[in-house]
């Protein structure tokens, strides 16, 4: 494809805005966000934004999270905005209810000592993460700065939803909107 082609992204999600970001790197031109309500509006803009490099060691998606783990930081820093990125110690913790400072002091089991905010008697207490292996991005701000980036290169955002396709010889050919 021409780097000056059209290229239509439906959704602006962080797969969207991430699609929209690497395309613009690249040097395309001509980018357009299709999305029907707002950047990062559903899922995107309310997710966790968890990450963790070890986690999936014993799976096939170990070299992808290992990857992911380290993109984040390094767009936390080429992005140019705050995304919430942090590297944090991460904590695996059984509580019961309560408020006894004593009880939670007492039960700590495993930590070197839980967290203030921690008001009920710990049960189990365990380190599952520290700030090499464990972190979090707020994934609104990371989607916005994404979009931010690739518009600087030349994306825009429209407003609308795709209520249609035609399709020729197993490919899309236009979209209704």
């Amino acid at each position: 494809m021409e780097k000056n082609g059209k290229i239509l992204i439906v959704g602006g999600g962080i797969i969207g805005c991430s699609t929209a970001f690497y395309l613009t790197q690249a040097g395309y031109c001509n980018v357009t966000i299709l999305e029907a309500v707002g950047v990062a509006h559903a899922a995107s803009g309310r997710a966790g934004g968890f990450l963790a490099m070890d986690w999936c060691d014993s799976s096939f998606t170990k070299d992808l999270a290992r990857k992911s783990f380290q993109l984040h930081e390094e767009l936390a820093k080429i992005l140019g905005k705050d995304i919430g990125y942090r590297k944090m110690n991460t904590l695996s913790m059984s509580v019961l209810d309560g408020t006894d400072k004593k009880s939670k002091k007492k039960n700590n089991k495993g930590c070197i000592q839980a967290p203030d905010w921690v008001d009920g008697n710990v049960q189990h207490c365990q380190e599952i993460g520290n700030t090499c292996t464990t972190a979090q991005v707020t994934p609104k701000l990371l989607c916005e700065a994404l979009l931010d980036k690739a518009k600087e290169h030349g994306a825009q955002v429209k407003i609308g939803q795709v209520v249609g396709a035609e399709v020729n010889n197993n490919k899309v050919t236009s979209l209704k909107l």
